[in-house]
């Protein structure tokens, strides 16, 4: 395994073979001769095994010294890395992680299996999101919060419905059903490799639990994702909600969130959200390159996870509500052919090329910002 990808694949821009259509000349220009596609494998699995070995060790720590402080801190750090391994799996299913495929596949299963979001599901209904993103038919659901109860069970529970959604989808592609975007495309072996990896590790917690107490299954694995769960929510929130509806180019239907170094680190720069969504092929340690490309269009950029949720609450309590979606309640569908689909994204050629006029007042931290 090589240190960095050289390969053709380097200067293209796809999603697991699916083009992303139209794009500036410039942009495709200027990130063909960066290289931004290009993969940095041994980069990769050297962080991996860092982000792992941090996990196992706390683990191993709250084992040994068994006291209630230990066993909260080693829920809290494991709960971090599983975030952390949430948005491997992410990259291992457009394979930036490695740049080839079994390696990806094997990695983002196993996450899956840790994260509860099978890997085999998660691929297509991820590329599909891409393909609609904010628009109608897009498997990402689209809701409005109006309360802060709302809010909060957005947060908490939104990562935990995806599971939901990914196991029956999962479930159903086994049977040959589900979802026309899971049909497209079926790969068996990789499918039927996510349903014995993902019930593996419940069966193994359940049979540890009926004969040798539940303890140690509850502490090491249920705490973790009890954490998990809110914080990937808290993060996941922030990258569509209140953009702009498409059909529309990825700068005005996405967010970026400028985070500290240390949860960019963690999150492999999925902060950059905006920046995957214009070019999904992109490995993670190339996505703040090309934010600084793309920066001056993108339309929606928060300051912190903190402030754009803590503004999110302000717009909750002085009634400021998102508004629905346009299609909410219309029969019309969007124009999601390859053709009108080019036609959109070719109209974000001027936009990418110049700074244009700037939405960034929509965003509700931009507006919190712009009012200080």
């Amino acid at each position: 395994m090589s240190g960095v990808d050289n390969s053709p694949r380097a200067a293209t821009v796809e999603i697991g073979g699916v083009p992303v259509g139209d794009l500036p000349r410039s942009l495709r220009r200027r990130a063909a001769e960066l290289r931004l596609a290009a993969t940095r494998p041994r980069r990769s699995a050297a962080k991996l095994a860092v982000i792992v070995a941090v996990a196992v060790g706390a683990g191993a720590l709250a084992v040994v010294l068994d006291n209630p402080l230990m066993w909260a801190v080693y829920a809290v750090v494991a709960g971090i890395v599983l975030t952390s391994l949430f948005a491997v799996e992410h990259e291992a299913l457009h394979t930036s992680l490695f740049g080839h495929p079994f390696a990806d596949h094997v990695v983002g299963t196993l996450c899956g299996v840790v994260c509860l979001t099978p890997y085999a599901a998660y691929r297509p209904f991820h590329f599909e999101h891409h393909i609609r993103t904010h628009v109608e038919g897009d498997p990402e659901p689209i809701v409005v919060v109006r309360g802060h109860l709302s809010h909060l069970g957005m947060v908490a529970f939104g990562v935990l419905g995806l599971a939901a959604m990914l196991w029956a989808q999962l479930l159903s592609m086994l049977v040959g059903r589900g979802p026309a975007f899971a049909r497209r495309s079926r790969r068996h072996a990789l499918e039927w490799t996510s349903l014995v990896a993902g019930l593996a590790l419940p069966v193994a917690c359940v049979v540890t639990g009926l004969f040798a107490g539940w303890r140690l299954p509850l502490l090491l694995w249920a705490a973790p994702l009890a954490v998990f769960l809110p914080l990937a929510g808290f993060v996941s929130t922030t990258e569509h909600y209140g953009c702009e509806y498409g059909p529309a180019p990825a700068v005005r239907t996405s967010r970026t969130v400028r985070t500290n170094a240390a949860a960019r680190w963690l999150l492999w720069n999925a902060n950059f959200h905006t920046a995957h969504h214009v070019l999904p092929g992109v490995p993670a340690h190339n996505l703040a390159t090309l934010h600084e490309l793309i920066e001056p269009d993108c339309e929606y950029v928060a300051d912190s996870y903190v402030g754009w949720h803590l503004q999110m609450a302000r717009r909750i309590r002085a009634g400021d509500y998102v508004d629905p979606p346009p299609w909410d309640g219309s029969d019309e569908p969007a124009d999601l052919s390859d053709a009108g689909r080019d036609d959109r994204m070719s109209t974000s050629t001027s936009r990418m090329g110049s700074t244009g006029t700037s939405r960034r007042s929509m965003d509700p931290v931009a507006q919190s910002k712009n009012s200080g």
